[in-house]
């Protein structure tokens, strides 16, 4: 299907458009411009081109959801994790490390710049390892023709992807996680009651808490 081009009065929701994606903004998503105004994309990242569906029009700037990305930026790569891009948990997981923690400084900057404290110079940035980072997650529970899920919701919406394992977490936090849905799932009766599992674990590994939701 050929874009549609912009009217003469701007864009319209439902448009599809191509970008080239210029730069990382906020909250994981790719700035582009059409015919001079500014679009965000999710999941975009800069050097992409890219066909998007303009989903929101604003005075000087649009929102669009990602169709299919017509050439990769030479840092894309296929994402480690197999919930990409159903589960809204990660922004960047389909891009090179090193170039998330770029993409991460460039928005700090910006950030800084715009609200009145800007930064000469590069940041100091401390990487975190790649997996198994988070001390602390708060999951999701619903109900459904297969049963009990547990996991985090799908990017835009309240459904929930049930996540077996999540590269966020630890071995152990996935391990109880996963135990407890196990649990709870043998009594059919609780699912409608289930809202959501919040898991804290010590920064040694050595203390693990679960606090669970209901209605």
């Amino acid at each position: 299907m050929r874009p549609a081009s912009p009217t003469a009065g701007g864009l319209s929701p439902g448009q599809l458009v191509e970008a080239v994606i210029e730069k990382g903004v906020y909250r994981g998503r790719g700035l582009g411009r059409v015919d001079g105004r500014v679009m965000f994309v999710p999941r975009a990242h800069p050097g992409d081109r890219v066909r998007a569906r303009v989903t929101e029009v604003h005075a000087g700037w649009a929102e669009g959801a990602l169709v299919e990305v017509l050439a990769a930026a030479p840092a894309r790569r296929a994402s480690p994790c197999p919930y990409v891009p159903r589960c809204g948990g990660c922004s960047y997981q389909d891009l090179a490390y090193e170039a998330q923690l770029r993409v991460k400084e460039s928005v700090l900057l910006e950030s800084l710049g715009r609200a009145g404290a800007p930064w000469e110079g590069p940041v100091a940035v401390h990487a975190s390892p790649e997996t198994g980072w988070r001390m602390r997650a708060s999951l999701h529970f619903s109900t459904g023709e297969n049963g009990l899920r547990l996991g985090l919701q799908q990017e835009g919406t309240h459904r929930v992807v049930d996540v077996l394992a999540c590269l966020q977490l630890s071995e152990r936090m996935n391990r109880a996680a996963r135990a407890l849905r196990d649990a709870l799932a043998g009594d059919p009766a609780l699912g409608p009651r289930l809202r959501g599992l919040d898991l804290l674990e010590s920064p040694d590994g050595g203390t693990l808490l679960a606090s669970l939701e209901t209605a």
